[in-house]
């Protein structure tokens, strides 16, 4: 015979606190409620636009891999703004000279990935370099207080590699928050879902 029983149901801010970590539990549970197609878009656009805004590298575009695997991590490639960088790293005095390389065009500079993995080692600096090409030209030009195409072609290797770790723990630990009980409480506070006295998600 049909039987007929009455459920109480509550939303998320009426449970009691334990029924509250049942439900955030059952719903972390599940990795794609924490972390979705949109959130690694959102990851990938953030990292393009520190790339532009917060280094001064340009429009370079992000590529990363943040698994907590061997060879992970966080790789760019493209044209290097060199004035934008320059400037974004306070160097204008002691890289002039390559400012006015650059907007002559005479300096070009490009970052490529040259490996299958993309991390802060998987990169290479390609100089594109027009003008005078005997030891004596601007690539060695070295006066005091100025410094050589090559010069400054290491320091921004070593900034390339520093920038993409730094990157690489920004991603980790936006992914890691993903995953905390905050940002889950606040996704579920917000969704019109209803839940038994225990916290079980009602979905009849």
């Amino acid at each position: 015979m049909p039987r007929k029983f009455e459920v109480e149901l509550f939303t998320f801010d009426e449970l009691s606190k334990k029924a509250k970590e049942r439900a955030v539990k059952d719903f972390g549970d599940d990795p794609e409620n924490t972390w979705d197609d949109d959130d690694a878009h959102m990851l990938t656009e953030l990292f393009e636009t520190d790339l532009k805004d917060h280094y001064g590298l340009g429009n370079l575009k992000a590529w990363w891999s943040l698994g907590y695997c061997q060879g992970d991590g966080v790789c760019f490639e493209g044209s290097v703004d060199i004035p934008g960088f320059i400037k974004a790293e306070k160097q204008e005095k002691r890289f002039q000279k390559i400012i006015g390389l650059a907007e002559e065009g005479l300096l070009f500079i490009t970052i490529k990935n040259r490996s299958r993995s993309c991390h802060y080692n998987s990169m290479e600096i390609e100089v594109d370099f027009r003008g005078d090409d005997e030891s004596s030209g601007p690539r060695d030009w070295s006066p005091r207080g100025g410094q050589s195409v090559s010069d400054f072609e290491e320091y921004l290797k070593d900034r390339v590699e520093e920038i993409s770790q730094e990157m690489e723990k920004a991603g980790y630990k936006e992914i890691e928050y993903h995953r905390s009980n905050e940002y889950i409480e606040e996704i579920l506070e917000n969704r019109d879902w209803e839940y038994t006295k225990s916290g079980e998600r009602w979905e009849g």
